[in-house]
C-alpha cells in the first residue's frame, strides 16, 4: 500500500506540475476553475504525502 501511495503522490505532483504549464500556455490561470482543480490535486497529494510521512514513521528501521 506504502508503494501505491508513494506511486500516486508522485503522479498528483506531475499533474500539478503540467496543470500549471498548461495554464500558463493556454493563459487560464485567471480562471476560478482552474484553482479549484489546481487547489484539490493540492490538497490531495498532501494529505497522502502527510499519510506516507506517518507510515515510514510507524515502520521500524532495521
Amino acid at each position: 500500500m506504502l508503494k501505491t501511495m508513494k506511486i500516486t503522490a508522485t503522479l498528483l505532483t506531475l499533474a500539478t506540475i503540467l496543470l500549471v504549464v498548461y495554464a500558463i500556455y493556454t493563459s487560464t490561470y485567471t480562471n476560478i476553475l482552474f484553482w479549484a482543480i489546481y487547489g484539490g490535486i493540492v490538497i490531495l497529494d498532501l494529505i497522502i504525502i502527510d499519510k506516507i510521512k506517518k507510515y515510514d514513521a510507524k515502520e521500524p528501521t532495521e
